[in-house]
């Protein structure tokens, strides 16, 4: 039975970010060797979100942003957020 905070777009996610309510979801069937990278994932939607970053292109259902947008992101955005994703994964495993 999935968590309903992680049907997004009609499927079952391994996460999702709820921005308003300022949550992260993850999957409980997540395994250890792939949580990081989805708490990552999430955590990046939460900084596109809060920096209010738009891309240049858009349509009706898909936003395109280009490499140099998304390069720029990194350079700015990265390393906090792999910071904040190991504090999270510590949080929950333990510190390696």
């Amino acid at each position: 039975n999935t968590n309903p905070e992680l049907i997004s777009n009609g499927y079952a996610a391994a996460g999702t970010t709820w921005f308003i309510q300022q949550k992260i979801y993850l999957s409980a069937d997540l395994t250890k060797d792939t949580v990081k990278s989805v708490i990552a994932h999430e955590l990046a939607h939460a900084f596109l979100l809060s920096t209010q970053i738009r891309p240049t292109h858009q349509d009706a259902e898909i936003e395109h942003y280009s490499e140099e947008e998304m390069c720029n992101f990194i350079s700015m955005y990265g390393e906090q957020i792999w910071a904040l994703t190991y504090e999270v994964y510590d949080e929950l495993y333990g510190k390696n």
